[in-house]
């Protein structure tokens, strides 16, 4: 069973791998690479223009359709471009983005009821404005 089924009943997992992350291990992965972070590592990597968003692509979009990564997180391998993985690391996704992954996906951590409203989409708790 996925680890957050309980922690969000309304919203539960769909859409997830078989195959779960340790909790504090996240990835980004292009065609060629895995790149590793724990939670404040990929913050860093946002603060300081690191994150790996430059290799090649692995699909289109959960949320645009447009060529994009794999955002990974404890059960969840989502597809977004760069700008919408930039998005999501500050928790300052649009309010249709937001929609578009809890749809698709259930809550996960980095949409939970702590930083974006359920009813709205709006983020709550922006890193960067």
């Amino acid at each position: 069973m996925p680890s957050d089924s309980l922690a969000y009943p309304d919203y539960p997992p769909r859409n997830r791998q078989s195959e779960e992350l340790p909790l504090f291990d996240l990835r980004i992965e292009d065609a060629n690479e895995s790149h590793a972070f724990d939670p404040n590592g990929l913050i860093g990597a946002l603060v300081e223009d690191r994150l790996p968003l430059g290799g090649p692509t692995v699909g289109p979009s959960d949320i645009s359709g447009r060529p994009a990564l794999r955002y990974r997180e404890l059960d969840l391998a989502a597809l977004l471009t760069p700008d919408e993985l930039r998005r999501l690391v500050s928790l300052a996704l649009h309010p249709d983005e937001y929609f578009v992954l809890r749809d698709r996906y259930g809550l996960f951590y980095s949409i939970h009821h702590d930083f974006y409203a359920p009813e709205t989409g709006e983020a709550l708790q922006p890193r960067f404005e």
